[in-house]
Order: C-alpha cells, then structure tokens, then sequence
C-alpha cells in the first residue's frame, strides 16, 4: 500500500511539474492577399493590433503600400468586416487625404493608420478587407483583404 501511495505522489507531482511548464503561444500570422474581384489594383500591406481582433473593442490597423495609380483627391480609407455570406459585420471610412495631401503620386509609398471599432460579435470565421478608393462607391485604387478562421 506503501509503495502504492509513493508511486501516486510521485506521479502527481510529475504532472504538477509539466503543467508547469509554459506552453509556446501560437500568435496568429495575418496573411493579406491582393483583391480579385476588384478591378486591377494595387495589393496593401495591412497589420492591426491587438491580433487577433477582440470583439467590441477598437483597433489600430496600418495600412502601407505603393499603388501603380495615384491616389485621387476625396480618397477614403474603407475598412470592413463581413461574415462568410458576404453579410457587412461592420464598415467604416476614413478620410486619408489630410494625412497624405492628395492627390497624392503613383509609385510613391505611403502609410496610414486608423482607428477600428470591432463589431460586438465576431463570428469564428470572417473576412478583413481594407481598401483605399476614390470617393465611397468608386473604384479602388488598392484592396486587400483577409480571412480569419477556415477559409470560406
């Protein structure tokens, strides 16, 4: 019975030991691919923080890129979020002509960042699309976009 009890302690304490131990966090990479259904277009470099999104709460994201056509006056920042069923989660725009004067050059790289409200509820699988276009409803001059969780 002895030898029982000293072999359960022993055990136990070999698990307490390997709980203990820190796992590796696994950091979800995000992975921005060029528009395709868009007209030609450049592709945006796209990171956000905190990633990944929490809902209801804002984000930072920062968009870069060199786009082969200028960007026109009156261009917006269109950031959006939307379910597997192409349903807008959440859809906002931002004025990026204050930051970079436009119109501003083709082939010239540029960076803006913007604030993001997450929606309340994220679904386990969404898309992320940002994209810089002339004037809300215009073509985009650069697009791309995201999908979080299985790819729909």
């Amino acid at each position: 019975m002895e030898r029982k009890f000293i072999f359960v302690c022993i055990l136990f304490a070999m698990l307490s030991t390997l709980n203990a131990i820190p796992h590796q966090l696994h950091k979800r990479d995000t992975f921005f691919q060029k528009c395709t259904k868009e007209p030609p277009s450049g592709k945006l470099d796209v990171t956000f923080t905190p990633n990944p999104l929490v809902p209801g709460s804002p984000s930072i994201f920062e968009v870069s890129g060199i786009l082969g056509n200028p960007i026109p006056v009156d261009s917006v920042l269109i950031i959006e979020i939307t379910d597997n069923n192409e349903n807008f989660l959440s859809v906002s725009n931002y004025d990026m002509c204050p930051t970079l004067g436009c119109p501003y050059p083709a082939e010239n790289p540029f960076t803006v960042t913007a604030e993001f409200q997450s929606p309340a509820v994220l679904p386990d699988q969404y898309t992320i699309t940002v994209a810089v276009a002339g004037q809300i409803g215009k073509l985009a001059v650069g697009c791309s976009f995201e999908n979080v969780g299985k790819a729909p």
